[in-house]
């Protein structure tokens, strides 16, 4: 669906959510921010996702973000179907639990982090410390 007057709704949605989580105003049980937190703290590690450590991220935090055996291991056992299935297309390596595949130039993919956080955080008006 699409705005009749062109309107970018998905980035006006996003910086609203963003501007009650700076305000304190967002709900503190909201699963896709637990992901999207999983997901970056993944990506940003190494510079690639590790499906491992991502998979057992998911599986064992509920939406606020708080870790639970329980339903970890639930998920876990209702998901070993489509993880056999990608073991056996080689899409998912058990090693990667010890470090997995990464990007040659770490160093250089966290200066850019660095560097795009500091000119956000410019353009927001916050001091980086």
């Amino acid at each position: 669906m699409r705005c009749p007057r062109k309107l970018p709704i998905t980035h006006i949605m996003h910086g609203l959510a963003e501007y009650a989580y700076e305000l304190g105003l967002a709900p503190k049980v909201q699963p896709t921010r637990t992901l999207s937190k999983i997901f970056w703290e993944n990506a940003t590690k190494s510079g690639r996702i590790n499906e491992l450590t991502f998979s057992l991220g998911m599986y064992f935090k509920d939406a606020a973000g708080k870790i639970n055996i329980g339903q970890g291991i639930k998920k876990g056992l209702e998901m070993q179907k489509v993880a056999l299935g990608l073991l056996k297309a080689k899409r998912l390596n058990p090693f990667e639990i010890f470090g997995g595949h990464k990007c040659k130039d770490q160093k250089g993919i966290h200066a850019m982090l660095a560097k795009a956080y500091a000119l956000e955080s410019k353009r927001k008006g916050r001091h980086v410390g």
